[in-house]
């Protein structure tokens, strides 16, 4: 990993920064014999990179029109193989353009507008079994790699998704109300989508503030969701209508906290389908649409203390169910992510001589799964093909892990050095990732990721 920044102040009306940061990051495992798929065979590698330059600048035209424009470019890149059966190579230069007008009518109304722009230069070579993919599990998944069809393709191409947005902040009194409008268009589906959000605010005292927003939300498919190779060039936009209410109260100059609910209805989700369409006059399988249905609700405990001459630090807790279902006619089912009990924990303190010490503690329940209950022979492929159980009725262990810092900090007269130790899982703590089977699926095991 690695960054730099830049900030300067070119005159009293104008601020400009830049940054450079990267990251390329690589696993590789080596095997002679794979337990499971005897077709799987050979080395297993991922890489992922990405070396970025943002720059922005902030002009204030007078005390009631400020501008704020942001430029970033990004080149970014991802290289998986799986023995001899899949490989995937993916390059993509990344373009955005953000500019957001901030005017200041009177002392009731603001208006915030502007434009966001964001296009990908992509460039794709393929190898892999053609395997019908979505957000949910289900029993059709994760059979044996050798009995799927490989298939080669390149792909390469050019999207971009324009968006205009207004938003109003209404003050009066002790109330505030933030309507707002926001437009996209989407290249890889040409339509335009149009997301209205409402938020609204009421200051009772000067500690205690009640709130609460509901909006629309559209998120494009990606160009991989929309390939005709591996995806389905007919799918559109998945969203969702976000509610939430909650309330904040300010104990002491530095300590405040906040309590909210939440309820999040998601439509027209992206699953696997194995149904036979017509495209472009000729049937094929159409591999994804626009049939899955989601919802998330539950509520989230927020207490902070801000940063004073020593101390700074915060907990949150989230209390959530998330579900998901292909089509509307199912029963509900839990989501892969869904995660009960989330609770986070952050400190930190300054100790003399530019030391400081400082901890982060998190505990997350573990992520559904997908149970085996048997297998049958599959004599096409040579191997045991699994039967699966109820869709994520079991769980895996619980996420925990507890991180250790120490900074120092030297002050010289124009610049900072700072050298820090960061140690994570300092307990030790093997956190279960998944299930590993044996040839037949007639033994597991916990699969468990790299304790430090």
């Amino acid at each position: 990993d690695w960054q730099a920044q830049y900030n300067i102040n070119l005159t009293k009306k104008d601020k400009l920064s830049f940054a450079l940061y990267g990251s390329k990051d690589s696993l590789e495992l080596f095997f002679d014999k794979p337990q499971g798929d005897p077709n799987f065979s050979g080395n297993l590698s991922f890489t992922t990179y990405f070396s970025t330059i943002k720059s922005n600048w902030e002009h204030n035209f007078s005390k009631t029109l400020k501008s704020d424009m942001g430029l970033g470019i990004q080149f970014s890149g991802r290289d998986i193989e799986i023995s001899e059966l899949v490989k995937f190579k993916l390059d993509v230069w990344t373009i955005t353009l953000k500019e957001n007008i901030e005017h200041t009518l009177n002392k009731y109304i603001t208006f915030n507008y502007g434009l966001d722009f964001y296009s990908q230069i992509y460039s794709a070579d393929i190898t892999a079994p053609v395997v019908a993919g979505g957000g949910q599990s289900n029993s059709d998944d994760f059979q044996p790699i050798g009995s799927y069809k490989v298939q080669n393709q390149k792909a390469d191409g050019t999207t971009y998704l324009p968006a205009l947005y207004t938003e109003m902040i209404i003050t009066y009194d002790k109330f505030k109300f933030v309507p707002g409008l926001r437009f996209d268009y989407t290249s890889n589906t040409n339509l335009i989508t149009v997301d209205p959000r409402f938020g609204a605010f009421y200051t009772f005292n000067d500690k205690l503030l009640f709130k609460g927003s509901v909006g629309a939300f559209h998120q494009p498919p990606g160009v991989d969701q929309t390939d005709s190779f591996i995806g389905n060039p007919e799918t559109q936009s998945q969203y969702s209508i976000q509610y939430s209410i909650g309330t904040e109260y300010r104990f002491t100059d530095f300590i405040n906290a906040s309590l909210e609910f939440f309820y999040n209805d998601q439509r027209d989700l992206i699953v696997g389908s194995n149904e036979k369409v017509i495209i472009d006059d000729e049937i094929v399988t159409e591999q994804l649409n626009n049939d899955g249905r989601g919802r998330a609700y539950g509520m989230e405990v927020f207490l902070r203390h801000n940063m004073s001459a020593k101390f700074f630090g915060w907990i949150s807790y989230t209390l959530m169910k998330a579900e998901r279902k292909d089509h509307s006619w199912e029963e509900w089912e839990p989501f892969q992510f869904d995660q009960t009990h989330i609770l986070t924990m952050v400190g930190s303190y300054k100790l003399p001589y530019g030391f400081e010490v400082g901890a982060r503690l998190r505990y997350v329940t573990g992520s559904p799964e997908t149970p085996v209950i048997g297998s049958v022979y599959d004599a096409d492929s040579n191997d045991y093909a699994a039967i699966y159980g109820e869709p994520n009725s079991e769980r895996n262990d619980p996420f925990f892990q507890l991180d250790l810092r120490i900074d120092k900090t030297w002050q010289f007269k124009l610049w900072t050095l700072t050298a820090y130790l960061d140690v994570q899982n300092v307990t030790y703590y093997k956190n279960q990732e998944g299930v590993s089977y044996n040839y037949d699926y007639s033994e597991s095991q916990k699969v468990e990721g790299l304790p430090i």
